[in-house]
């Protein structure tokens, strides 16, 4: 196991306990002071590119990424790993996890499209492109290189 998180730069930051009851609901969240009630643990982070390089670890052909809104910030990482080895994408969609990450749905949505991928609504089979409504959305996608 390789104890370290994605995101699209090396860096560190704190991944918050929001829900104690689920552990699946660790997040990382911008330490602006609000947040002290959360326990909260130091994690690093870099990019899947650096580390497929630096753990030696094999071309993906499958990614699933269900970060609680940091799934844009590990697209970006990962540029170079998704552009040469096109592997199939699950992706949790949530519009307001991502914005609390200073980003948005229809950004990753234009950021897959730029890198040549088809995105299918996981439940409704439905394509999604940049002209889809994505405000305050709550979906899986799934997605391969055209």
């Amino acid at each position: 196991m390789i104890n370290q998180g994605l995101g699209n730069e090396k860096s560190t930051a704190f991944l918050y306990n929001v829900n104690p009851n689920s552990r699946g609901m660790l997040r990382i969240l911008q330490d602006d002071g609000q947040n002290n009630s959360f326990e909260k643990e130091e994690v690093e982070i870099d990019t899947l590119d650096s580390s497929m390089q630096k753990f030696s670890i094999p071309n993906p052909d499958f990614i699933k990424i269900g970060v609680e809104g940091f799934e844009y910030k590990v697209l970006q990482g990962a540029y170079k790993t998704l552009s040469d080895c096109k592997p199939v994408l699950f992706i949790e969609l949530v519009d307001r996890n991502l914005l609390e990450q200073k980003s948005k749905a229809k950004e990753l949505i234009h950021f897959l499209k730029h890198l040549k991928y088809q995105i299918i609504n996981a439940q409704t089979n439905e394509e999604i492109d940049e002209n889809s409504n994505l405000t305050d959305c709550h979906f899986d996608i799934l997605c391969t290189a055209k």
